[in-house]
């Protein structure tokens, strides 16, 4: 479509010409490798851009896949390793652009007498920051939507005979009773055929017998189906209704130690939810509890959402991404922190 031949070869070998040369004013007496047309010239430009745009995107990509499995196999040794054969990689790529691009950022920095004391005032300003200025440690972890539940049991064994639960939200005032049980001792080896045959004889049961259980304070839902449980017999102790709290909603995360220790209780919290819709949910640090996964030691840390009116809330299970700001620390502290993620040495004891 262009009718240039050898395109990609001819783009490269005039990029390079041109950032040498032109751009960086690097001494070379040698001719340019071509002498294109201006369309051409252009189109060398613009193509040999895009072809090493790709080829760092496609290094990149590669070299990111290879440091996670590394990182998890290897550890901080496999970590230093491949980052010495990624600098030897891109010195043998790169031959003698190590040297050009550092002679254009010397120029840039340092060429006037203005520029050295500009660079001079910048690096002393970076390094003050670094040093005093401090703010809320960022701890980023994957955390899962939960709520608080409340079983109803069975307070006496016997049959059900009328259930008050008509929808999934509660409706009815607190004390009021949802399911009522007649309390008839039968063997454990006749419970089995006694579930419906015996129904009509129970409901006549004297009210003696009867057991109520009662709606709780507080607004609940009722988890999974009531279908069924009206004539059904259930033992003293069984689960008749599982609740989940209308609103309150928590989330919970598991963190390393080398994160945990950053965190406390009261700490802010943001959470957002995936696959929803682009919302921050605020929270504030409840609860922090150690636990064993897997042989690793891990700290589960609760956070408890404030939903603001108008917002629905959450289902239980839904998973976000937990941003808790914890105790405040120094910028260069917080960079090193992040150096030694990235060096897997944050789990070092």
């Amino acid at each position: 479509w262009l009718q240039i031949s050898n395109l990609r070869q001819h783009a490269l070998a005039w990029l390079s010409y041109v950032l040498k040369v032109r751009l960086s004013c690097w001494p070379d007496s040698e001719p340019p490798p071509l002498r294109p047309s201006r369309r051409e010239g252009r189109i060398y430009l613009i193509y040999g851009f895009l072809a090493v745009l790709y080829l760092i995107v496609a290094l990149f990509g590669i070299g990111w896949v290879v440091y996670g499995y590394v990182a998890e196999v290897a550890g901080t040794l496999g970590v230093l390793l491949f980052i010495l054969l990624v600098a030897r990689l891109l010195r043998l790529l790169m031959g003698a652009w190590g040297q050009i691009v550092w002679e254009l950022v010397r120029r840039f920095l340092f060429g006037t007498g203005r520029r050295r004391r500009v660079a001079a005032g910048v690096g002393v300003g970076a390094l003050l920051l670094l040093l005093f200025w401090s703010s809320p440690v960022r701890v980023v972890a994957d955390g899962r939507i939960g709520a608080p539940e409340l079983i109803l049991r069975a307070a006496a064994g016997g049959f059900v005979t009328a259930v008050n639960v008509d929808a999934r939200r509660l409706t009815v005032a607190p004390g009021v009773p949802l399911v009522w049980l007649a309390a008839v001792p039968l063997p454990v080896e006749t419970m089995a055929e006694s579930v419906l045959p015996h129904a009509a004889d129970v409901t006549a049961a004297d009210a003696s017998s009867r057991v109520a259980v009662v709606a709780p304070v507080g607004a609940w839902l009722v988890e999974g189906s009531t279908v069924g449980l009206l004539g059904r017999f259930v033992p003293a102790g069984a689960e008749l209704l599982r609740l989940v709290a209308a609103r309150e909603r928590f989330v919970d995360v598991a963190l390393v130690q080398s994160d945990f220790v950053l965190v406390a209780v009261g700490d802010v919290a943001r959470v957002r939810l995936r696959g929803g819709a682009d919302e921050l949910l605020t929270g504030v640090v409840e609860r922090v509890a150690p636990v064993a996964v897997g042989g690793d030691a891990l700290f589960v840390v609760r956070v408890r959402l404030g939903l603001p009116e108008g917002v629905a809330a959450p289902p239980p299970g839904v998973v976000g991404e937990v941003a808790i700001f914890g105790r405040r620390m120094a910028v260069g502290w917080q960079v090193w922190r992040w150096v030694r993620r990235f060096l897997r040495a944050d789990l070092w004891v």
